[in-house]
């Protein structure tokens, strides 16, 4: 793709990703506020398999979303056995409200249920995209899990964070730089995830809104850059705009990953205003290399103490936490 000139606003952020350009696998999409990376292809042996970290990623994401749906209550037997047996993930869509750790916009939660597959999950990631990129961060957030439908109910579009509006995450609180992205598995082309260059952002545009619908006033219009697709990993600047979209077919599911970030570059840019730095906590990435040898992501609260009744679809509201993640070393 041609690159496009930025706004002087952001020349100053996409300075400091320059050494990450100069990796193998990574392509520039916007004047290095908007990157792709391809990690190199890794095997280990399983049994008599040959099985390479991409496809060992994707096993353990599809295990912690089935373990995330056995919690789900007065599930008819018929889309059980689609499900389970049949291993059927696009028939999610049908029940997917009644997941009780998955929030409106499709954040499936770690519980302390899910604690271990969780932190098996976290560890595929890190030995997916590789330690030579890793070292390019500072701090990065544990994944989010985020199971996105095709089937999305008025309620959830009429919220003032409805990630089909393109939007920053800035907007909700995130500080840091930017976001780490990948699609794990599904459809990435029926529920998919565009990304935008913001004309003449205003001075408002990174900070704290609360809400998408609000920063949309923050610039004047916005190009379409580029989609994402399920081979690449994305990493976005928070001045990116990117929001799902979805077409018309047959009932489907996309679960990706999500994982703030901060780079390692100390030079001063334009902060986020008004950051929420008690929601958001990242990891030091060198405490993400110890996971799984001497240090464990604990989680308190269960998986028991939500349902789909904490989630008011009448109003649009959640009364829905993030889990609280503790990062427990020996």
């Amino acid at each position: 793709m041609e690159e496009k000139l930025i706004s002087e606003k952001f020349n100053k952020r996409s300075s400091r990703y320059e050494s990450i350009t100069n990796l193998s696998g990574v392509r520039n999409l916007w004047g290095n506020l908007l990157l792709d990376y391809l990690p190199a292809v890794k095997t280990d042996k399983v049994g008599n398999n040959s099985v390479d970290a991409r496809q060992k990623l994707q096993n353990i994401v599809h295990a912690y979303v089935l373990a995330s749906i056995s919690y789900a209550k007065n599930l008819d037997k018929k889309i059980c056995e689609e499900i389970f047996d049949k291993s059927n993930i696009s028939v999610i869509s049908k029940i997917v409200h009644e997941i009780p750790n998955l929030t409106p916009n499709g954040a499936l939660y770690p519980k302390k249920e899910l604690m271990f597959l969780y932190n098996q999950l976290v560890i595929e990631v890190r030995d997916f995209l590789g330690v030579n990129f890793l070292n390019e961060f500072a701090l990065i957030a544990a994944p989010t899990v985020r199971l996105k439908t095709s089937i999305v109910p008025e309620w959830v579009q009429a919220r003032s964070t409805y990630t089909g509006v393109p939007h920053s995450d800035a907007w909700v609180g995130h500080h840091g730089d930017g976001v780490i992205s990948l699609i794990a598995l599904g459809n990435s082309e029926r529920v998919g995830v565009q990304f935008y260059e913001p004309i003449n952002p205003s001075d408002k545009y990174l900070s704290n809104l609360g809400s998408f619908l609000e920063g949309e006033s923050t610039y004047e219009s916005r190009r379409l850059l580029n989609s994402m697709d399920s081979e690449r990993v994305f990493v976005f600047d928070h001045a990116v705009l990117h929001g799902t979209f979805i077409t018309p077919g047959d009932p489907c599911i996309r679960v990706s990953l999500d994982m703030a970030y901060t780079l390692r570059n100390d030079s001063k840019v334009s902060e986020i205003l008004n950051p929420d730095y008690d929601r958001f906590e990242y990891l030091p990435v060198e405490n993400w290399k110890k996971l799984g040898k001497s240090a464990l992501l604990w989680i308190d609260d269960s998986i028991r103490d939500v349902a789909p009744g904490q989630i008011n679809s009448s109003s649009g509201n959640s009364s829905f936490a993030p889990s609280k993640l503790f990062y427990f070393r020996d």
